[in-house]
């Protein structure tokens, strides 16, 4: 199993309408001392794990390489951003 060397820092932007919009802007922040910022909008229903894999990509690292933590919870792949809330 590899160790894990990042962790990256998930804020979500809440919309301002009252009525839930259905996709979401979410921003992704790696700690890894670069602060590599990508920013993401994605269906409130859409699976994490695509936008863990979209982010790994831009990035060129392995996807077990590193945790995706919101308020210091770990996001699985499986989770969904409304899920997530």
């Amino acid at each position: 199993m590899a160790a894990v060397t990042n962790v990256v820092k998930v804020e979500e932007d809440k919309p301002v309408e009252e009525e839930p919009a259905s996709r979401i802007n979410i921003k992704v922040t790696s700690n890894d001392g670069h602060g590599a910022v990508v920013c993401f909008r994605i269906k409130r229903k859409a699976r994490m794990g695509r936008l863990m894999g979209a982010y790994c990509d831009a990035l060129k690292i392995d996807i077990t390489s590193i945790k995706f933590i919101l308020d210091g919870t770990q996001i699985k792949q499986e989770h969904t951003a409304d899920e997530i809330k």
